[in-house]
């Protein structure tokens, strides 16, 4: 096949592996598919997705210095071809202050989650329908502010997480965001609102991917 139909076809089954959780495996079938793209032509907007892509799988693998540097080229490919309101660029921002929170460099992440916040604010402005991805934004700020010990910062914030929850379906609260509010914030220290339909499945916060 073509080079860069080979690149779609490679894409396509890493992305099967990492449903599958076989991220390692995936992580090489992605090289595999951004080299193709690099020394084929492909577009800035196909090329910048799959370094999303593995940005992602080797977050999920703890290889965060490699996922930085990854989603750092990411962004910059999507801001120059997309521009900055966009949800493909946004969301690599959002991406890339997940990979800085977790090495601990609070000051990025916190100012990429905000900024991801005020740009999806600007695409979907109606507050009524918050689109999800903003509430991800909030328990990833909230979360960054909890691990700098800002406990009341944090609660302000995961307060205005659970009001956007609510508002699109009060049993449908991201995962995230239940694990937060009954495991790492004590019960005296929790939001205002009540939550209805709250589960513990799994005392970590999960990635979320999203895959072009």
């Amino acid at each position: 096949a073509p080079p860069l139909e080979r690149a779609v076809t490679l894409n396509i089954w890493a992305s099967v592996l990492i449903d599958r959780g076989e991220i390692v495996p995936a992580i090489a079938l992605l090289e595999q598919t951004l080299a193709l793209r690099q020394s084929n032509g492909g577009s800035n907007i196909e090329i910048a997705a799959t370094m999303n892509n593995l940005a992602f799988s080797f977050a999920k693998v703890n290889r965060l210095n490699e996922a930085k540097s990854m989603f750092s080229k990411a962004y910059a490919l999507r801001l120059e071809a997309l521009g900055e309101q966009n949800i493909d660029t946004a969301l690599t921002k959002l991406n890339f202050g997940r990979t800085e929170r977790d090495l601990g460099n609070f000051a990025a992440a916190d100012d990429a989650f905000n900024e991801f916040f005020i740009t999806f604010q600007g695409l979907f402005p109606d507050a009524t329908a918050p689109h999800p991805a903003m509430i991800d934004s909030l328990i990833d700020l909230g979360i960054s502010l909890r691990l700098q010990d800002r406990v009341d910062e944090a609660i302000v914030v995961f307060d205005r997480a659970v009001a956007m929850s609510l508002t699109l379906d009060a049993c449908g609260l991201p995962l995230k965001l239940s694990i937060i509010l009954t495991s790492v914030m004590t019960p005296q220290r929790c939001c205002k609102r009540p939550l209805p339909c709250l589960e513990v499945q799994n005392p970590r916060w999960a990635w979320t991917s999203h895959r072009r």
